[in-house]
């Protein structure tokens, strides 16, 4: 019989590392020109209300019970495949998108609303699907001592290449803000997504996942509902996802229609978000190995409730520089909460078990934050519409801003279970902070690779 084979060469190793950077670069440009704030404002453009801007926005989050489709198709065909196969069909729902202005033109409003989340909704599903085998995948072709600094180089290549799509698609808005510019940018993402997705089958992996995706799922569960440990991790995930849906979706509905500004204006204030996602990475890169994940998460959450603070009680004139700095700061902390996230569950779970925790902690992780944003947050939003408080009914701004004061407490809750986790081998909240602002900590973000070379060796030698 065939030796199996569970662990892979360093060439191996770095050949996957290669292809999942080329992969994330060609996926940062086509996630950019169908990125959820994109289309936000194309659904508000086609006419969906806010309660159905906000299932829109959480579909990404809703779509994830279908990840245990991603389960059978890792059996059947790796890891690898899985996530490619997923964004080659999550690229063809989204073109979908592309046809809804045309049927406006000889169906009722209704049916173009349809589309519009039918569309999204593929797109949002086969992400799912395909995304059940990020963790295991990236398990495969990383060491320990490199996990954090490739997980964090990845979201600084990706972000960068988003950043720069984004600039060209505000630039193009600045001078044709039509609606074939929205039809023409989705039709290249999605081409370009296409062809990421060939990419990404193109990466070496062993047995493992297969065989981690063989576990039965009832065990699993069984596993995790049992172990205190397990179930923190799941409901920490979901609280901290939960935290940055509720407040970036609607901090741009709150632009768009609580200022009136324009689509190019919005979608300058999306690209900020971005480039918070660029810095937080690369502190991520230099930081992450050495604090460990939990108190990084700690921060990311309690940043977002500051900049919920802000909305609550932001001017009533569209003031651009606090509006910014918002943004910039809520950016920089989802990009964290997602980079550590992973990262905890990959230095908490043991290799055999991470297709399995990873897929229960996504799919409930998905499902309150998906919940909260959708059925939460936009049921809020059409209550303080239609309530009024004595002879005084709220509108414009003020709907907004008596959103985010409601939901500064629920962020808060939030913030306490992401606090439960338990402690690994990790730094205290104000040593991180003490760190990051010292000359070291500016040498070893600067210089990430170095450092992490160096504790990847002597974890070797340890052994």
């Amino acid at each position: 019989m065939p030796v199996e084979k569970t662990t892979l060469s360093s060439s191996d190793r770095n050949r996957g590392q290669r292809f999942l950077r080329r992969f994330v670069t060609l996926n940062g440009i086509s996630v950019a020109f169908l990125m959820n704030d994109l289309l936000i404002l194309y659904g508000i453009r086609n006419g969906l209300d806010d309660p159905q801007v906000a299932l829109l926005a959480s579909f990404i989050h809703l779509s994830m019970p279908f990840m245990l489709f991603g389960m059978s198709w890792i059996r059947r065909v790796g890891a690898a495949r899985t996530w490619g196969y997923g964004w080659l069909f999550r690229y063809l729902s989204g073109s979908v998108l592309i046809l809804a202005p045309w049927i406006g033109r000889f169906a009722p409003e209704t049916f173009v609303h349809l589309v519009i989340l039918l569309g999204a909704f593929g797109f949002a599903v086969f992400r799912s699907i395909g995304l059940v085998a990020n963790s295991p995948l990236i398990g495969e072709i990383t060491t320990e001592g490199e996990r954090g600094r490739f997980l964090s180089g990845n979201w600084v290549r990706a972000n960068t290449t988003y950043f720069f799509s984004m600039a060209l698609i505000i630039a193009i808005m600045y001078y044709f803000d039509t609606m074939w510019v929205y039809q023409l940018v989705i039709g290249a993402g999605c081409v370009i997504g296409i062809f990421a997705s060939r990419v990404l089958v193109r990466v070496p992996e062993t047995e493992g996942p297969a065989r981690s995706a063989s576990e039965p799922m009832g065990r699993a569960l069984k596993e995790i509902l049992s172990s205190p440990r397990l179930r923190r991790i799941i409901f920490a995930w979901g609280s901290s996802f939960a935290a940055f849906v509720l407040v970036i979706p609607f901090a741009v509905v709150t632009v768009k229609n609580g200022y009136g500004l324009s689509d190019y204006a919005a979608l300058i204030f999306s690209l900020l978000v971005l480039a918070g996602g660029i810095l937080s990475s690369a502190i991520n890169a230099g930081v992450s190995d050495h604090s460990g994940p939990r108190p990084l998460l700690i921060l990311y959450v309690t940043g977002l409730i500051l900049v919920a603070g802000y909305w609550a009680f932001a001017p009533s004139r569209f003031a651009p520089i606090p509006t910014a700095a918002a943004f910039f700061t809520a950016g920089f902390c989802k990009t964290g909460i997602i980079l550590t996230n992973s990262h905890y569950l990959l230095s908490a779970v043991e290799a055999g078990r991470r297709v399995s925790i990873s897929l229960f902690a996504r799919m409930a992780g998905g499902a309150m934050a998906g919940l909260a944003a959708s059925v939460g947050g936009g049921t809020l939003l059409r209550i303080l519409r239609e309530t009024t408080f004595g002879n005084v009914s709220l509108n414009g701004i003020e709907v907004y801003h008596w959103y985010f004061r409601i939901l500064v407490p629920v962020l808060l809750l939030l913030l306490l279970v992401v606090m439960r986790l338990e402690r690994l081998k990790e730094w205290g909240v104000r040593r991180v902070i003490s760190f990051v602002f010292s000359l070291q900590g500016l040498q070893t973000m600067l210089m990430p690779s170095q450092d992490s070379e160096k504790d990847g060796n002597e974890e070797d030698d340890s052994r």
